[in-house]
């Protein structure tokens, strides 16, 4: 079936009401953040799921708070039935009610652990502020104590007991504050760009270490709560004035439990699947109600359209799994190794669902990683162009790239080429994100897009693989000439001096590019009909030496511009050199590195007093992109060579030791160092 008339048969089919039904009754649940809360969840969208008419059930994850998938520790669950915060008069007596769960469960951080049953009565002393503007969870003089006059240095003990109120993120200080014996926490946090008074932020982090993220079985019990940051302020203009007493009660619990997942098939005719993933469990409507809503009206469309013939079965099954960000895409991968090997790609949804116009954000699609390009990257793009353009053309989106996330399980070692629809909205993770945020109209434009993807790549043969391949190298070829204009640019801009340096790098970014279209163009095989693979890939081999001709163009079209650049300056002919490295080069050069674990690293199993000074990088592009790049056979070197090419900037690992942090790796069982082999004498 042509693309465009596949779209048109989804985009008849999509119910605005559906949607939003769908996204008030996951988010009327998810709401709350507890495990309890999830299950109920969960079990909602496996029902929906199976009245669609797809195999459904709902896995069960550890949240033990010690299982670790890949390098990722699962989190202990929670419950909070109950959690209040109230200012007291001089005589004991309750002056104000500033916070209560039952009235708004984002009051509350998430894993708050519970105080006695009569709750804790304490001083509220604060607010605690960092001293340089770079709150990273450091102890000692960092933190200060402000006062009219300015701040001062935290005196010794002053804070055990105490309730502390901080503007800061309380993940930011939570380990600071346990070390100082404090009882507990008060933050109005909100961050700089979300400048919304009258809202909470939601804290749905508490480890010990500020760059972690869930509460694990090594992490400390703290309980905080969140005001908005209009009683934040109300209450420091109160600690100015005088003594405050305050009471915090939460009747919560931390325990080894379940993490949900619930996922559904619609059956093709082959063991091969094509992944549709979204993670449920945050507060949001956007955030991301949107998203499970999205995959639910597909499921819905899909199913539907193939029982009642409109569609023929496709070759492939259509897996939808909704699962908790990251802990569970991470864990559904390691525990089903099989599945992940016969998954062909997958879409991640995110906030996918806002008023754009409310949200200041348009739709993000960001694509593949280089390591690990397909195919699917051409397909979401088309479907954007051609799609939109016609239903939408006031539909705002954007490309950008790979982003670890839930498409983490891109990773080679994992093998699920992954593109990522959504981003962080003006609302992100506050109490704004609600439903009078959500474009029923632009979610189901997402709807039919992720339906339509599915579908394409679930029923393609051999002539729908071919187009695709045709497709992506043109997509390449383009990419190579944008990439040749840019880099000319820079050759202009450049001072004589460095012309060679900057052909150097340009000619090495050429080939980078063009290796990464023709993997991309190769990807393509995978949806060929297997007794035509010998065939087809055959049928790749011009379009591939097309893309390679451009690379060669684009170089040609460089050299003769430095050529002629240096002949108005009477200057030399510069010829290519290679970038200047850093001073660890030449080590990374002589250790291959095998991964032990796959997905991003993200420190969880070693303890922070033996991190040598490395911070979690869970979310550091650059080193996904480094750490994707090791396969057991390429150097340390030339992995972050690649990596830092796929990142996009040259410079982003520059200020980074890499040798040292694999090192560092390699003694925590993460990765293994083997010498590399001396090069042959040229």
């Amino acid at each position: 079936m042509h693309l465009d008339e596949l779209t048109r048969l989804i985009d008849a089919e999509v119910s605005t009401s559906e949607l939003v039904a769908s996204i008030e009754a996951i988010q009327g649940m998810d709401r709350h953040f507890t495990y309890p809360k999830f299950m109920e969840s969960a079990r909602w969208v496996e029902h929906r799921l199976s009245g669609s008419g797809l195999d459904s059930r709902v896995l069960e994850q550890p949240a033990d708070g010690t299982t670790r998938m890949g390098d990722w520790t699962m989190p202990m669950a929670w419950d909070c039935r109950e959690a209040v915060l109230e200012l007291l008069k001089p005589d004991g007596s309750v002056s104000r009610v500033l916070c209560k769960r039952s009235q708004d469960p984002n009051c509350t951080v998430m894993w708050s652990a519970p105080t006695p049953p009569e709750g804790v009565k304490a001083a509220v002393i604060g607010p605690l502020e960092f001293n340089n503007g770079k709150a990273n969870g450091a102890t000692g003089p960092e933190f200060m104590l402000a006062e009219r006059g300015g701040r001062r240095p935290i005196k010794g003990g002053e804070l055990a007991g105490k309730i502390v109120f901080t503007t800061l993120n309380p993940r930011n200080v939570k380990t600071f504050l346990a070390e100082q014996k404090a009882a507990g926490v008060i933050s109005s946090f909100m961050p700089r760009n979300q400048p919304l008074p009258e809202n909470r932020f939601w804290v749905n982090g508490w480890a010990d270490d500020s760059g972690g993220w869930a509460f694990t079985a090594q992490d400390t019990p703290m309980w905080g709560f969140m005001l908005t940051p209009r009683q934040g302020e109300e209450l420091a203009s109160l600690l100015a004035a005088g003594p405050v007493q305050a009471r915090a009660s939460v009747d919560s619990r931390i325990y080894e439990g379940v993490l949900p997942a619930a996922t559904g098939l619609l059956r093709g005719q082959s063991r091969e699947e094509i992944l549709i993933l979204g993670h449920q469990f945050e507060i949001g409507a956007d955030d991301s109600a949107s998203g499970c809503a999205v995959m639910l009206e597909a499921a819905r469309i899909l199913s539907g359209l193939v029982s009642r013939g409109l569609l023929p079965q496709p070759r492939r099954s259509i897996r939808f799994l909704f699962m908790s960000e990251c802990y569970g895409s991470m864990a559904y991968a390691v525990m089903n190794p099989q599945l992940a090997g016969r998954t062909l790609a997958g879409m991640n949804l995110d906030c996918v669902g806002g008023d754009q116009r409310k949200v200041d954000m348009g739709l993000p699609v960001s694509l593949t990683p280089p390591s690990n390009p397909s195919v699917a990257d051409t397909l979401i793009l088309r479907l954007c162009r051609g799609y939109l353009r016609w239903r939408d053309p006031f539909f705002a989106w954007t490309t950008a790239a790979f982003t670890p996330c839930d498409s983490t399980i891109s990773d080679p070692l994992i093998g699920i080429p992954v593109v990522y629809l959504g981003g962080k909205d003006r609302f992100w993770h506050t109490t704004a994100d609600t439903i009078d945020k959500i474009d029923p109209e632009a979610t189901a434009r997402v709807a039919v897009l992720a339906a339509s993807y599915a579908y394409y790549l679930a029923a393609a043969g051999s002539e729908e693989a071919e187009w695709l391949a045709e497709e992506t190298a043109a997509d390449g070829r383009a990419e190579l000439a944008r990439l040749g204009g840019a880099l000319a640019g820079d050759l202009r801009r450049a001072a004589p001096a460095e012309r060679g340096r900057v052909l150097g790098a340009a000619v090495e970014a050429l080939e980078h590019c063009q290796d990464v279209a023709a993997e991309r163009v190769r990807s393509a095989q995978k949806f060929a009909a297997h007794a035509e693979r010998r065939e087809f890939r055959a049928a790749l081999r011009p379009m591939i030496s097309q893309i390679k001709k451009q690379t060669r163009l684009e170089q040609g079209h460089l050299v003769r511009l430095a050529e002629r650049l240096a002949s108005e300056t009477e200057e030399g002919r510069p010829l290519p050199q290679a970038p200047a490295r850093p001073a660890w080069w030449e080590e990374a050069g002589r250790v291959i590195p095998t991964r032990l674990v796959p997905g991003t690293i993200t420190l969880d199993s070693v303890p922070m007093a033996k991190r040598e000074g490395f911070y979690s990088p869970r979310w550091s592009t650059w080193l996904a992109n480094v750490l994707f790049r090791c396969d057991g056979r390429r150097t340390l070197a030339e992995a972050c060579r690649l990596g830092t090419l796929d990142s996009g900037k040259p410079d982003v690992g520059s200020s980074f030791e890499p040798v040292r942090f694999f090192r560092f790796l390699e003694r925590h069982g993460l990765v293994e160092l083997r010498p590399a082999k001396p090069a042959k004498p040229s």
